[in-house]
């Protein structure tokens, strides 16, 4: 969507300078989110959950912003931008993180790298329909009755479908236990024997070493 950002909003009567604004929000949240959303991983490790939070929460965000995406909105429309950012940005890490549970123990750049992949031929499709699209529609209109609409509205559907019904295993994590729950039980079984010293084993020497003192 950030790419088509510019060409989209000016359907709706905002410039070049509005939609620079529009992506630096938009930017500027998903930092925001990131960070935010890398504590919580890092926190609960329930990626499965976190990554359906945030996929409902960024649907609803983008449902907020194609209502309020209406002519002389600005500040809402900037608002709601920032919040998409937030919501969605954080995704992409869940989704490597997920990735890597669920086929473990292949790789992890491996599994990062299949949905980059995936994720950029999905794009360059996204952006060429609806880009097409964009070029046929009118230099101006004020309402959402729209192709843009409905294929927004589609594609975050989808999305919202497929990630609910996600529910992968958790198979790194349940190694890193067993090994974990591995090791506290070889020291529990493991005892240390404290070897005496010289001078308790032979307290003649030890008498020996104070007499020449």
């Amino acid at each position: 969507m950030t790419t088509l950002i510019n060409q989209y909003t000016a359907l709706f009567g905002y410039d070049t300078d509005d939609a620079g604004i529009f992506g630096a929000c938009l930017i500027g949240g998903g930092l925001i989110g990131a960070f935010v959303g890398g504590g919580i991983m890092e926190t609960l490790r329930r990626y499965n959950v976190i990554i359906k939070v945030y996929t409902v929460l960024s649907a609803i965000v983008i449902g907020c912003l194609l209502y309020a995406l209406v002519p002389n909105n600005f500040i809402i429309v900037s608002i709601l931008f920032g919040a998409m950012g937030f919501m969605a940005v954080p995704i992409i890490a869940v989704s490597f993180e997920a990735g890597a549970e669920c086929s473990y123990p292949i790789d992890e750049d491996m599994s990062a790298s299949a949905l980059m992949t995936s994720g950029q031929i999905f794009g360059i499709i996204y952006i060429v329909i609806w880009g097409e699209f964009l070029s046929e529609t009118p230099d101006y209109i004020d309402t959402q009755n729209n192709f843009s609409t409905y294929f927004i509205v589609g594609n975050v559907g989808i999305m919202l479908l497929f990630m609910l019904m996600y529910n992968g295993d958790y198979k790194r994590l349940n190694a890193e236990r067993q090994i974990h729950s591995l090791v506290n039980s070889i020291d529990d079984t493991t005892t240390i024997t404290t070897l005496p010293s010289p001078m308790e084993h032979n307290p003649k020497l030890n008498n020996r070493l104070l007499t020449n003192k």
